[in-house]
């Protein structure tokens, strides 16, 4: 044993001499110039560029060095240098060459340059011809069948290397590595070779990265032979756009298998998607914005072949995938509605798998988004996602969907006063393909609490489902099998489709149907007690068709089983009672004149609407278009053969109390433009037939008529019936609304006003509550009566009988005719006349005020005649001739009554009669109409016109004063009998005494009414012998009158001419008495003088 290594010995001795001996042998025939000018030429023609070095030193113990190493760009170095190195040095183990192997133990390049271009064609690089010179002489190799050394690098190290990328093509990018620190440790390629880089890199990408700066960290192990990868740090910085750490295992490079984890944080999103091609993702994406910096982390495990891709662009492998990322700290929005705001906590926790051999799936075990405490759960599989036509197969559960922070992420702007709070859950699945997918939700928002003031109040707790099932065809078309409201025990159902509902020519057809609605639970949550109350069941059943330019609406709404009340007492406006029948069956058309829907460009068309409201139906049109002028205009048409008023009024409850019977035929039509510019058009007509009822005490019976619309003209030309179980005609008209003509007669037998007046007094204190609301709308009154036009009136009363408690009157008989009617009354103009015959008047305001003055025990004035002339002018009424003609006492008025301004200056002048006009009564009413000031005067003040009017009243002859007495007698009679009547009817008791008492007071009724008429046609009879003689007594009555007067001052004169005369006689008489007496008091002087 110490033989052989004495023998290896001497043979490492010998070797090294013999190699030390060849050195100098070689260095004497080939000096290191020599050596370096054959290496240059063989370098240069090898490369076909110009090559330079400085030194070269080989060393068979330290090795080769080579300093300031460049190579050309081909040509020459006019065109600049391609490869630079200040100092390459190579460590060689000689004793490697007898095993035909070589052993480089280091290899060194010390600032090392490359500098690649790319030519215009942006496919040259200025190496191109070098790799096809290697690639010929690769070839003569094989050609001659020679075989290479076996080369093994045990260590290369770089130091402060530079690699600079120049592109002359269109693209313009640049690139620069520098410096490039590299170490790479192992025996051979063949063994794991331990790797270290540390570089920067710089440059720009024209569009994209016009300065791109960062650094990329290496550290692993990277076994050639085996074709496996361990990174133990990948790292790439590139500030502003990105930061990603890679580590793990990669295998087999044509096939790999990889186990690696690849975080990524600092992410730019704006810069990232300046170099992605966004057109190839879907739109939502390309429309994603997200600032901050979220943390990623990607996990992937599983094998991916390489070398099908490359040659046959098929995907093949399996892969397991997780991908964890923070969002928190980025601001993110999708257009037009979601946002979230910096901050706010929101995480993605994703576990999958893809897989592809014949067919490529990813499916996904855990898909879980997090946003603050509510999260949506995902799971399922995409077949073949990269294709033309992937399917899906998807699970998706949200659990805890706080709805309020959702709103608020979606930046969503809810309503004003809107409050949605708490949570939501829901279930739902995806199924198929893109032409054709198939899903169904199920949502539940019990928890929910929504609260929008005066309209919805959902309390947490209350039911609120929806139910969804359907497909989507072609990528366009919807189709529903089923979709199911259910809500405050309540439920509504969908059925239908919708079709190209991404395009303009979308389409649908659905069927809405509430097959049971509780109304009373579904108010409950609704704040109804503004609008009324709903209670029971309601049912409907609705189907829409058509387009976005025209949609189709037909069905109808069942109210039998519900009851409603709309609006609050007292203001009831309608009411239904539980059972009563009560349906709706439309069929319309709505179309829109742009694609936007909005309620501006909208028209509809309601071809037919019937409603069945108990016994009486009700069919109607009702149609809004656009004209020529492209303005709108709205038409609507109601008939109905048949409208029980007695069955409306249970439906409205203003009705009510009117106690409506009998019937009316209405059918007509309304039609203008919108906005309103002017009074809309109506045609038609509504007949009353034997209409009836009571209005404040008044009772109305058998009212026949033809109410007659005519376009601007609205005619009742025969209205009849009776009033207070009397007879009444009526014909009135108007005409012109813009400019309004009214013109109106009426004649009633018999009219009792007790009961209404009396009704109306005991508002006052209603009325008088309202005083100060209506001051406070004075000034908006005012603005809208002005917006009222001026109007004409003109017409005639006849009342052959009206009574009241402190009025009583025959043959009253009112004209008119006026214009310039406004509601303040400023402008009225025109005439009235005023003829009554025969009555009472007591305790009636002002004229109990005025009897008072006249004769403090004057309560009661019994009237023969009441007459009145009035001109109106400029809303000033001028009392031309008023005047009451009674037994003992007439009184003739004159004077004006503001009526804008609600105040009066009248004059009445009180004579009874027989006596001189010296003894009459003046009297003045001044003031407001309110409250005016009722004083006596002095006769100097009245006018004479007056005075002259008051005397021209004649007194009744001797037949009309008998007439007079008959028919007070006969009115006094009557009232006895009424009086008995009622008593009689008051003690009487069961049914038939009624019946038989009732049957007395008609008889006496009907009696009473006979000898009313049998006394006025007689009066009216007398009356109508002597308007012949009237005028000749009339100024006969005048020629005595002024005769009389005559004869009244002459006596006068004569009294005062006596007066006069006798007041001299006395006055003699006293200076006679008075000079006797001074007689006598001087004698009686002149006597005591001398005593």
């Amino acid at each position: 044993m110490k033989f052989l290594k004495k023998l290896f010995l001497i043979f490492i001795i010998v070797i090294s001499l013999l190699l030390g001996a060849s050195a100098i042998a070689l260095k004497i025939k080939y000096p290191p110039e020599k050596i370096k000018k054959i290496a240059l030429q063989e370098l240069s023609k090898k490369l076909g560029r110009e090559v330079s070095f400085g030194e070269v030193s080989i060393n068979l113990f330290t090795g080769i060095s080579i300093s300031e190493f460049k190579c050309s760009e081909k040509p020459n170095f006019q065109k600049g240098s391609f490869v630079e190195c200040e100092k390459f040095s190579m460590g060689v183990n000689l004793l490697s060459l007898l095993q035909k192997e070589i052993i480089i133990t280091s290899i060194k390049l010390t600032q090392p340059k490359v500098k690649i271009s790319r030519e215009l064609d942006g496919k040259t690089y200025n190496f191109s011809d070098l790799l096809t010179a290697e690639k010929e002489e690769a070839k003569e190799k094989i050609e001659k069948g020679e075989k290479g050394l076996k080369i093994s690098v045990t260590k290369i190290k770089i130091i402060k290397g530079l690699f600079q990328f120049l592109d002359l093509s269109p693209a313009k990018i640049e690139a620069t590595l520098s410096p490039i620190n590299l170490t790479v440790q192992g025996t051979s390629f063949a063994q794991p070779l331990k790797i270290n880089l540390d570089t920067e890199i710089s440059g720009k990408i024209p569009g994209k990265f016009p300065n791109l700066n960062g650094n990329i960290e290496f550290s692993g192990v990277i076994h050639a032979l085996s074709q496996k990868i361990k990174a133990d740090r990948f790292i790439i910085k590139i500030p502003g756009l990105y930061e990603l750490n890679l580590t793990g295992n990669i295998e087999n490079f044509a096939q790999p298998s990889m186990d690696t984890t690849l975080k990524i944080s600092n992410l730019s999103y704006a810069e990232l998607i300046r170099i992605i091609p966004l057109e190839k993702f879907p739109k939502f994406l390309q429309a994603l914005e997200i600032k901050g910096n979220p943390n990623i982390k990607l996990q992937t495990k599983g094998t991916f072949d390489l070398e099908q891709f490359q040659k046959n662009n098929k995907r093949q492998g399996s892969i397991n995938f997780s991908i964890l990322a923070d969002f928190k700290e980025t601001e993110i929005q999708l257009p037009p509605s979601i946002r979230k705001n910096k901050g706010v906590p929101l995480e993605l926790d994703l576990v999958g798998q893809w897989n592809s051999k014949e067919i490529e799936t990813i499916e996904y075990s855990k898909a879980n988004l997090k946003y603050k405490e509510s999260s949506i759960e995902t799971s399922g599989k995409i077949v073949n996602p990269t294709s033309n036509d992937p399917s899906f197969s998807l699970n998706l559960k949200g659990s805890n969907l706080l709805l309020d922070e959702f709103t608020n992420a979606l930046q969503y702007k809810l309503p004003k006063g809107l409050e949605i709070k708490d949570s939501l859950n829901f279930d739902a699945s995806i199924n198929g393909n893109p032409n054709q997918l198939e899903f169904t939700f199920k949502a539940d928002a019990t928890k929910a609490k929504v609260l929008l003031p005066n309209l919805l109040n959902k309390e947490s707790g209350t039911v609120l489902e929806l139910h969804f099932n359907g497909q989507i065809k072609d990528k366009e078309n919807v189709e529903f099998s089923n979709l199911e409201l259910r809500a405050f025990q309540s439920e509504v159902k969908v059925k239908g489709k919708i079709l190209k509902f991404n395009s303009d020519a979308s389409s649908l057809d659905l069927n809405i149907k509430t097959s049971f609605v509780q109304l009373e639970e579904l108010l409950k949550q609704l704040d109804s007690s503004k609008i009324g109350s709903f209670k029971g069941n309601a049912f409907s059943n609705f189907s829409l068709k058509g387009s976005k330019s025209k949609l189709e609406i037909d069905g109808e709404l069942n109210l039998n089983e519900t009851a409603i009340l709309l609006g609050a007492e007292p203001a009831r406006i309608f009411t239904k009672n539980k059972g009563t029948p009560f349906n709706l069956k439309m069929k319309s058309f709505i179309s829109f004149a742009s694609p936007q829907v909005s309620l501006d460009s909208q028209f509809f068309d309601i071809q037919s609407l019937q409603i069945q409201m108990g016994k009486s139906s009700i069919s109607a049109k009702i149609a809004l278009k656009e004209s020529n002028r492209k303005e709108k205009i709205f038409n609507a048409e109601l008939h109905s053969p048949d409208i029980a008023m007695q069955e409306l009024s249970l439906f409205l409850p203003s009705l009510t109390n009117l106690n409506l019977t009998g019937r009316i035929q209405p059918h007509f039509s309304v039609s203008g433009e919108l906005p309103l510019k002017s009074f809309p058009k109506i045609t038609g007509n509504i007949n009353l037939d034997e209409l009836g009822g009571n209005f404040k005490n008044i009772s109305f019976e058998k009212i026949n008529g033809n109410l007659i619309f005519s376009g601007n003209s609205y005619d009742f030309p025969n209205l009849s019936g009776r009033i207070a179980n009397h007879p009444f005609k009526l014909k009135t008209s108007l005409k012109n609304i813009a400019s309004p003509e009214i013109n109106l007669e009426m004649e009633i037998e018999k009219l009792d006003l007790s009961s209404l007046i009396t009704k109306s007094s005991s508002q006052g204190e209603t009325q008088s509550t309202q005083t100060n609301e209506l001051k406070t709308r004075g000034s908006e009154k005012t603005s809208v009566s002005n917006q009222f036009p001026e109007s004409k009136f003109k017409g005639r009363i006849k009342i052959k009988e009206a009574l009241h408690r402190n009025f009583e009157s025959g043959n009253i008989s009112f004209d008119w005719n006026l214009s310039g009617i406004t509601p303040n009354l400023n402008k009225i103009s025109g005439t009235a006349k005023l003829r009554t015959f025969g009555g009472e008047v007591k305790n009636i305001g002002a004229v109990e005020k005025i009897l008072k003055i006249i004769d403090p025990n004057l309560n009661l004035l019994q009237f023969n005649d009441i007459g009145g002339d009035f001109n109106f002018k400029d809303g000033v009424v001028h009392i031309q001739d008023l005047w009451v003609e009674s037994d003992k006492l007439n009184i003739g008025t004159e004077g004006t009554v503001s009526l804008p301004e609600k105040k009066c200056d009248i004059q009445i002048l009180a004579h009874y009669s027989g006596a001189a006009l010296a003894a009459s009564i003046p009297i003045a009413i001044t003031g407001s109409l309110s409250n005016p000031k009722v004083e006596k005067k002095s006769l100097s003040i009245l006018s004479t016109t007056l005075q002259e009017k008051i005397l021209r009243i004649r007194p009744k002859t001797k037949e009309e004063m008998l007439e007079l007495k008959e028919f007070k007698e006969q009115k006094m009679l009557e009232k006895i009998e009424e009086k008995k009547a009622k008593e009689e009817e008051k003690k009487e008791k069961g049914e038939e005494k009624k019946i038989q008492s009732q049957e007395r007071v008609t008889e006496k009724q009907e009696l009473k009414k006979q000898r009313e008429q049998e006394a006025i046609e007689k009066i009216e009879l007398k009356k109508s012998e002597q308007l012949e003689k009237a005028q000749e007594k009339q100024e006969l009555q005048k020629q005595k009158e002024l005769d009389r007067q005559e004869k009244l001052e002459e006596k006068e004169e004569l009294k005062k001419q006596k007066e006069e005369e006798r007041l001299e006689r006395l006055k003699e008489k006293e200076e006679e008495r008075l000079e006797k007496l001074k007689e006598k008091e001087e004698k009686k002087q002149a006597q005591e003088d001398e005593d």
